[in-house]
């Protein structure tokens, strides 16, 4: 049966009392309630049931992509697998930078904003380069030149990415840009309680 109810039931039903320790040769003063136990089976299983399907839960992600964002809707894990399967990429919930790996633990509601914003390819354009400027939307793509690049990693609290390797004002302005070079700029940021 369901369960293996029929089978708790059988071996109750033939057991001898008196093989109970402490039970003697008295029967039980209160029958067990087969009903009481069918309902507790049954709420564990609709429990389970519920767990899997909140793991299934789908979130309006917004994915950035070269005619601006596609809209989809994802489970927790379809989001982590896309941002682990696009190097580079970065995501933001609710407008926060978070690593996929932490996603899991994230407690996502059906208001958050969530975006990925894929690793874009940057490099020499007429004498500018590419790149990629987090700011609150998520991100904006710049075309900038090498002596705006150094001086916006010269700004207090700016960080510059090449390659997803921190480098400093003397790195970029010495540095090869290519058509496979990724520049990413993260300006100082202003928070606070």
């Amino acid at each position: 049966g369901p369960l293996g109810v029929e089978v708790i039931m059988q071996d109750c039903h033939s057991c001898d009392p008196g093989s109970i320790p402490g039970a003697g040769a008295k029967k039980p003063s209160k029958p067990i309630d087969f009903d009481d136990i069918r309902v507790l089976l049954y709420t564990l299983v609709i429990l389970h049931y519920q767990e899997s399907i909140m793991s299934n839960k789908k979130y309006t992600v917004e994915i950035a992509d070269s005619t601006g964002h596609s809209v989809v809707e994802m489970t927790k894990q379809e989001i982590s697998d896309k941002v682990q399967s696009s190097k580079g990429s970065w995501l933001f919930v609710d407008n926060r930078l978070v690593d996929a790996d932490i996603l899991p633990e994230i407690d996502l509601n059906t208001d958050s904003k969530v975006r990925i914003m894929p690793g874009i390819v940057g490099g020499m354009n007429n004498e500018k380069i590419r790149v990629e400027v987090a700011d609150s939307t998520g991100h904006s793509v710049i075309d900038m030149s090498r002596n705006d690049l150094v001086k916006m990693s010269q700004t207090n609290g700016s960080w510059v990415f090449v390659n997803d390797q921190l480098v400093s004002a003397h790195e970029i302005a010495k540095m090869d840009f290519d058509n496979d070079t990724k520049v990413r700029a993260m300006p100082g940021l202003i928070g606070g309680l």
